[in-house]
């Protein structure tokens, strides 16, 4: 990588007029790293699909990326959680070819690209239709799923194993839709600001009656409050045929035009006619791009945490949209954002440690726990995070239901519970735990302008000693750190097993949670510059303390043994 420069790539699906912010860029980026070193990438990703980062690093591979189909475009353009069904007909008539790929190929990847887009905060279900409707087996065909990578790599499997065949019923395929909906709506009473929208790409006319379409639209959708917006997508339909008329009323929810008295106000939605191959990809890929509000997002979004494509290991970005003009000529040019590693941002929580039985925790505002003891510290993922409710980690007899609801919702507080806490037995692998009745205080409090809430367990059995603030060394007393390859003592070394060692004193090693930043100093190597300052510190020759906790006292102040 190259810290002194930014890199552009231009997707291949871009506009040709594509935003470019120009070179002042750089010069903010370079600001940000130097007052944030733990930043990682930064990037601008622009509406017409030019991404900016910095810094800058060589790939083969440019024109595959599109900013627009990321999780964090989509959230900072459109900041409100979705509930999205994506609708695909799979008729016969999919097997035609547009060039060198079939609809039904082209379908796909639209419908994949919108997968790309969501994140955990969202609901998402498939429906494929032809002849009959279907989703994929078990619990993803009659409800919404959370749009968690594992359920993202089952609903693109279902996704690739459609095959065109039948004909092209739309009304199975809108109600098992809103079926999906009114599931998971009904299970968790998802309200709030939600997006509730049903994608519907077809390529033909439909075989039912046009009048039974629509009822069923306004049977479901009168249930839910006209609560969901439908956005329809027809792929190389004649813009004066049947089918482009009545996806167009679906849309725009016309029941009046087909004899339905409506009791409510239907949303308008959306319908688009795509004749290119590359049009439906974009078109049904910016589908989130319908609901931008009308005024500015000023709220960085923070996502949820993922695995970084180029090994950085878990990171979550920070991003808000960009835009240009004032008024009604305003409108949005795209997205910037930076990433942080989660080991970076939750290093101080990873560390906490009162006592074998206390402990900290982070969850986000759907309860999924981003950091516990009984999950593997950020630093230690390598592959996509498993996600896992606090509820699953916490033993509880019903006592912490009011600490989760809580902080799910943005709340702060304390209680006294008793709680079950599993403790090693010795060798975590071979050994097996014991389970110890605790009762401890949670503590819980918002992380600001995050949906992120930080948690903290201090067992009632933990007590401990203060030490005096100044404890007098004996005489002739140093301070020695345990890398004696880097900074020799001034004492006569021996080799013990290997490794340098001294007969007569105590050399120190330090625990990471004993430094301001625990994984620089697991990340990086110590070298004999810097542990001369350790040195210096601890033997009180100098006041400055570059690397270690308030509580790490020179040897003048405490004495370690």
């Amino acid at each position: 990588i190259d810290v002194n420069s930014q890199c552009e790539r231009l997707s291949g699906s871009a506009d040709s007029s594509y935003y470019n912010v120009g070179p002042r860029l750089l010069d903010i980026f370079k600001r940000n790293l130097a007052e944030n070193p733990t930043l990682k990438w930064q990037v601008f990703g622009s509406e017409h699909g030019l991404i900016t980062l910095y810094p800058s690093f060589k790939t083969s591979d440019c024109s595959s990326y599109d900013p627009r189909f990321r999780p964090f475009y989509a959230a900072a353009a459109v900041p409100e959680p979705r509930d999205i069904v994506i609708v695909i007909d799979h008729s016969g008539s999919m097997s035609d070819h547009v060039g060198s790929s079939s609809r039904m190929e082209l379908a796909k990847q639209a419908a994949k690209t919108v997968l790309d887009t969501l994140n955990p905060k969202d609901n998402v279900g498939v429906v494929g239709f032809s002849s009959s409707a279907s989703g994929r087996r078990g619990c993803y065909s009659h409800s919404l799923a959370e749009a968690t990578e594992a359920n993202i790599a089952e609903l693109k499997s279902y996704v690739d194993d459609l095959s065109a065949a039948g004909l092209t019923n739309y009304e199975a395929a809108l109600q098992l839709a809103f079926t999906q909906i009114e599931a998971k709506s009904t299970a968790s009473q998802t309200g709030g600001n939600r997006h509730k929208v049903i994608l519907f790409l077809t390529d033909g006319e439909p075989t039912g009656r046009a009048t039974d379409i629509m009822q069923t639209i306004y049977d479901h959708n009168s249930k839910l409050g006209f609560s969901v917006v439908i956005l329809t997508y027809g792929m190389h339909i004649d813009r004066s045929s049947q089918a482009a008329q009545i996806l167009n009323d679906m849309a725009l929810q016309n029941y009046q035009s087909y004899g339905i008295r409506s009791s409510g106000s239907p949303p308008a939605g959306k319908s688009d006619i795509v004749s290119s191959d590359q049009d439906i990809r974009l078109q049904m890929g910016s589908y989130y791009a319908f609901f931008e509000p009308d005024i500015e997002v000023i709220e960085p979004v923070v996502t949820v945490p993922y695995y970084d494509a180029f090994g950085l290991g878990v990171v979550t970005t920070v991003a808000i949209p960009v835009y240009v003009g004032s008024g009604s000529t305003r409108r949005l040019a795209g997205v910037v954002g930076v990433d942080v590693t989660l080991a970076d941002l939750v290093e101080d929580v990873t560390y906490f440690r009162r006592g074998e039985l206390s402990y900290a925790f982070v969850i986000d505002k759907t309860g999924v726990a981003l950091m516990h003891p009984l999950m593997p510290a950020p630093i230690d993922v390598t592959d996509t995070p498993k996600y896992i409710n606090i509820e699953f980690l916490e033993r509880s007899n019903g006592s912490k239901v009011p600490i989760w609801s809580s902080m799910k919702s943005g709340g702060s507080g304390s209680l006294v519970v008793d709680t079950k806490w599993p403790v090693s037995r010795g060798n975590s692998l071979t050994e097996g735990v014991r389970i110890s009745n605790v009762r401890a205080t949670y503590r819980w409090k918002p992380i600001d302008r995050t949906d992120f809430s930080v948690g903290l367990v201090i067992a009632e059995q933990y007590n401990f000693e203060k030490l005096p603030r100044h404890l007098t060394p004996p005489r002739g007393s140093d301070f020695l750190y345990h890398r004696f390859d880097l900074v020799p003592p001034t004492v006569t070394t021996c080799n013990q097993f290997g490794r340098l060692a001294v007969s007569n004193k105590v050399s120190v090693k330090i625990a990471p949670e004993g430094f301001k930043n625990p994984f620089e100093y697991l990340d990086l190597p110590e070298n004999a510059t810097r542990v001369r300052q350790y040195v210096d510190y601890f033997n009180g020759r100098t006041n400055t303390n570059l690397y270690f906790k308030v509580r790490m006292l020179p040897m003048s102040d405490l004495l370690l043994m």
